[in-house]
This record gives structure tokens, C-alpha cells and sequence, in this order.
């Protein structure tokens, strides 16, 4: 079977937890929707708690 190159569409999105602004290639599979590392999402939830005080002030 063979891949098709212009099925995975370039992507442009905010890191939900450090702001950076992310563009995925085209071509590339990345399934990156809503983080830019995994090193973001697991600080994003490890500390869920106390973002919501952080919010509140």
C-alpha cells in the first residue's frame, strides 16, 4: 500500500500550556492537536489543581 504524502495537511495551533505558536509540516504524521511536547502535556495536567487558583486572582 502506499502512502499518500498530501494526506497529512499542514496544522497550525497555540501549546494549551506554554502559548508557543506550533506549525506541523505537511506530509508528516503528527497528531499534535493541542500541545508542542509531550513534556507540555504532562506539566499540563500533573499540576490541574492549582491552575484553576491561578485563574481565579
Amino acid at each position: 500500500m502506499e502512502k499518500r504524502i498530501d494526506f497529512y495537511e499542514s496544522r497550525t495551533f497555540t501549546c494549551k500550556r506554554c502559548g508557543r505558536q506550533v506549525v506541523t509540516e505537511k506530509g508528516t504524521l503528527d497528531r499534535r492537536t493541542v500541545f508542542c511536547s509531550g513534556i507540555c502535556s504532562r506539566r499540563y495536567w500533573r499540576h490541574a489543581g492549582l491552575r484553576k487558583n491561578e485563574n481565579a486572582q
